[in-house]
């Protein structure tokens, strides 16, 4: 994943947790709907103005704006898939994990 791809995410994300439109941030931001709309969608690179204006409109500093979650970041820490997906399942219960498993398994038979 890369840089724009988590910028997108996350402004989408407390966009929505603020239940503003993309209508509304660009208002607020005092930026162009069609801005907000490239930078949700991770297409072109937002300036560190566009960057500031957006973090006064959610009133969090810059930084926060790149503070990316967790699981964004951790995504993009694995080599293989397999790691990925043992950390995924692993905080769930025994029989959660072994229901998880026995569905992957059973799309992996389907791909074959």
């Amino acid at each position: 994943m890369d840089i724009n791809r988590l910028l997108g995410l996350r402004i989408k994300k407390i966009r929505k947790e603020l239940n503003m439109s993309q209508e509304d941030l660009a208002d607020k931001a005092d930026m162009n709907v069609a801005n907000i709309r490239q930078i949700e969608a991770m297409k072109g690179n937002p300036t560190m103005e566009s960057l500031a204006k957006l973090a006064r409109a959610f009133e969090v500093r810059p930084i926060d704006l790149l503070d990316f979650d967790r699981e964004y970041r951790k995504l993009e820490l694995y080599e293989d898939s397999e790691h990925m997906l043992h950390d995924l399942i692993a905080p769930l219960k025994p029989h959660e994990q072994a229901e998880i498993i026995s569905l992957v398994a059973m799309v992996v038979s389907t791909m074959r």
